[in-house]
């Protein structure tokens, strides 16, 4: 019986899970809100068969956490509060625009969740234990699938079943007492996922470096098999079958929090002329960071306004300069940036700030702004039409930016200085691999120089994070090229920066030796966003 058909994608870059993009590409117009026609059965049954799509017509056969995950583009360990009631089956036909693009249907996915089940939910942040999949020493033993090749045999277990229906997906399945983990011409991130999303209940990032796509199947003990199951776990399967392991990996991760949400859905309007699809099905894209993504841009000399003039825009928007603040940040004091659902508000902010959360750059990809820009602040209140998401209120964002201001940008590839992250020749000290979850968070308050310190559960991509965040990294992005994968438990005693004259998150760049790593400057390529003109003063409310 199959169980579960995987959507998801990977949702974490570094240490940081974000969430997905609803995001648009320039010349692309508003998304719809929602479907033209939306049919949805109830069933209290397993109900069996693909997700497709033929033109404009859609058919999901899901459980409403499925429905959930597909939406907002999680993983099933991002949702928390689902209604516990006995688990149904839904099965929904819609209808809308052939052109229409997977983002958008998403986005229409989510219009019927608060329409149909009165979903509603919020978002915080949690510290989660995860996994990173990688190589085994040996190597991986699967090949990937040439695009000419036809499908591969479907695994002796699945005997009965069609193969085509399922090119594309990876998911998981009841065998006996054991699961099997089935993948048809699929990338390894949508193999890591899946794991992650029915088993280990947490991320799972793919840092096997294969590409191509694959066909495997496996079985497995799962965590619903009967104590003394004959098979191996997940973990040993993987290795023996795949030539594949799952290290641990530690990072925040954004929750969706489902605050209330019906079973039993609001009756149909009328529904699509009955038709089964019959167009390809559909498939995972290569993974996408979980935040709202700068868009797909023209060529570098063409110079773009914020956002395209057809894009979705807040109902009512109040922008207001602020007032002067005695204190840091050239005056302006402390800024702040907030969501809710069909809400955003942002205060005491300059336009260089807002540009950097309205298309989620990191604090090095922004590299050239007007000088007034940093001596002008703003207060932002805006609200939606609907419950917007946080994806929406992005898009919302970024023609703000092009409306109220008329911000033009434009992106340029550019060499610029980093620093690697390295593990010197002698080898690691003073650095003890974490075998079992540590309970202890990340202990990262100050401390006095010559106090020795452990600080717990780290990553080696978390302490590129933390040192890149620093005084005197800044502006310099700090990059892990030590190749640790895993936690680490790093004892060290903390050294005074010669530069400030002060112990810099603990010290950790000057005690970066005891560890038996170090700091090496390198150059690298990277695309970088210059803002070209705005005006100071908005235009009026």
């Amino acid at each position: 019986m199959l169980e579960r058909v995987q959507e998801m994608r990977p949702s974490i870059t570094a240490a940081i899970l974000f969430f997905a993009a609803a995001g648009m590409v320039f010349g692309q117009t508003a998304a719809p809100r929602s479907f033209e026609v939306a049919s949805v059965k109830m069933f209290p049954d397993v109900q069996f068969g693909p997700n497709t799509r033929s033109g404009g017509r859609i058919r999901r056969t899901t459980t409403l956490m499925g429905l959930v995950l597909y939406a907002y583009h999680l993983q099933g360990f991002q949702v928390s509060g689902m209604p516990k009631e006995p688990v149904s089956w839904y099965v929904i036909d819609a209808k809308t625009d052939p052109s229409t693009t997977d983002s958008q249907i998403r986005l229409m996915f989510q219009t019927l969740l608060a329409d149909r089940f009165q979903l509603t939910a919020h978002r915080e942040t949690r510290e989660v234990n995860g996994y990173a999949l990688v190589a085994g020493k040996n190597g991986a033993k699967i090949k990937p699938v040439m695009p000419e090749e036809k499908p591969a045999a479907m695994p002796d277990y699945f005997k009965g079943k069609p193969a085509p229906a399922f090119e594309g997906q990876v998911f998981i399945s009841k065998e006996g007492d054991l699961s099997a983990l089935t993948g048809r011409r699929v990338s390894m991130s949508q193999l890591a996922e899946t794991p992650g999303n029915y088993e280990l209940d947490t991320f799972v990032l793919d840092k096997t470096g294969l590409p191509g796509n694959y066909y495997f199947g496996l079985k497995f003990a799962g965590k619903n098999s009967p104590l003394g199951a004959d098979g191996p776990d997940l973990f040993a399967a993987l290795q023996e079958e795949l030539g594949l392991r799952l290290e641990k990996q530690k990072g925040p991760v954004e929750m969706l929090i489902v605050d209330h949400m019906e079973t039993v859905p609001t009756e149909n309007s009328p529904e699509p002329e009955p038709e089964q699809p019959s167009g390809p099905h559909e498939s995972q894209s290569a993974p996408a960071p979980l935040a709202p993504q700068p868009p797909s841009l023209p060529p570098d000399d063409l110079q773009q306004s914020a956002t395209p003039a057809a894009a979705p825009s807040f109902e009512v928007a109040s922008v207001k300069p602020a007032k002067p603040f005695t204190g840091g940040r050239g005056g302006h004091g402390p800024w702040n940036f907030e969501t809710n659902p069909g809400m955003l508000h942002a205060g005491n902010i300059t336009l260089p700030e807002l540009f950097s959360q309205a298309y989620t750059l990191k604090f090095y990809e922004l590299k050239g702004s007007p000088s007034w820009m940093s001596d002008a602040a703003y207060d932002i209140d805006a609200k939606s039409a609907n419950n917007s998401s946080r994806e929406e209120l992005m898009l919302m964002l970024r023609q703000l930016l092009a409306d109220r201001f008329h911000l033009k940008f434009h992106r340029e590839p550019r060499e610029i200085a980093v620093m690697a992250l390295m593990v010197d020749k002698n080898g690691t000290r003073n650095m003890e691999p974490v075998k079992e979850s540590d309970p202890n968070p990340p202990n990262n308050r100050p401390v006095m120089p010559n106090q020795v310190r452990t600080m717990r559960n780290v990553s080696m991509e978390d302490l590129a994070l933390l040192l890149s965040s620093s005084d005197v990294m800044r502006d310099t992005p700090v990059i892990n090229h030590t190749g640790l994968p895993g936690l680490f438990n790093l004892t060290y005693t903390p050294v005074r920066d010669e530069t400030t004259g002060r112990t810099i998150f603990d010290g950790i760049i000057g005690a970066l030796p005891q560890l038996g790593l170090g700091l090496k400057r390198q150059k690298a390529t990277i695309d970088i966003y210059i803002i070209d003109s705005a005006d100071k003063i908005p235009i009026e409310n």
